[in-house]
């Protein structure tokens, strides 16, 4: 067995294996032991408010907005980018055709290859910024680094195998395609699950200001 055919075969299955059981587990964790039931009676109805803060909290609030509003702006590009990258590429259109029956048309080279390297630039800006900040530094932990390293990877290694740097295209397809099958089996256990978390965790905390009469 080649290293592409592990890449393509066992590796890839098993992590989609622990991919999906992971997020079962993470979402099952929340959903079903995590519930604690209201003490206090509700100053107002509070279901709304939950759908509401998704959106709400999605901006800045006014007062941050001018502290905080170009690392809204940057976060916000690399997370668009990355997702461009991943639904839009022919290649990642031939695996999810694959793997789900569905396919849909993709973006030329030309386009989907200066969005990948400029969202692989905001991904490493935003490590070392990580790094050098004083405060974020003081609140980073190793997961806060892992996560942005193992998903700048795939944007790494897939831009040097469509570029044929260094190594035999088949030799960087397969590290590539390696780097994926390890970010979806880091995914489910560290804070990159926020991609999946953050509308009900954000519907949740709606809730709780809305029973106690605070301002979403």
């Amino acid at each position: 067995m080649t290293l592409l055919e592990f890449a393509r075969g066992p590796a890839l299955q098993w992590a989609l294996i622990i991919f999906l059981f992971g997020i079962f587990f993470r979402l099952a964790s929340i959903f079903v032991f995590h519930k604690n039931k209201p003490l206090s009676a509700a100053r107002k109805p509070s279901f709304f408010a939950g759908f509401k803060t998704i959106f709400s909290r999605s901006i800045p609030h006014a007062i941050f907005r001018k502290r905080i509003g170009g690392l809204f702006i940057t976060s916000t590009a690399w997370h668009l980018g990355f997702l461009f990258v991943l639904l839009f590429f022919g290649p990642h259109i031939d695996f999810f055709k694959g793997l789900l029956g569905v396919s849909w048309a993709g973006a030329p080279n030309s386009v989907v290859m200066p969005v990948a390297g400029f969202t692989l630039a905001l991904l490493i800006w935003a490590l070392i910024r990580r790094f050098r900040h004083p405060v974020l530094k003081k609140i980073s932990n190793m997961d806060d680094y892992l996560s942005l390293i193992i998903t700048a990877l795939p944007l790494l290694t897939g831009l040097m195998a469509s570029a044929h740097i260094e190594m035999r295209y088949e030799t960087m397809l397969a590290i590539h395609m390696l780097s994926v099958s390890l970010l979806l089996v880091w995914f489910p256990f560290s804070k990159l699950m926020h991609v999946l978390l953050f509308a009900p965790s954000r519907k949740r905390l709606g809730e709780k200001l809305a029973r106690r009469g605070v301002k979403a």
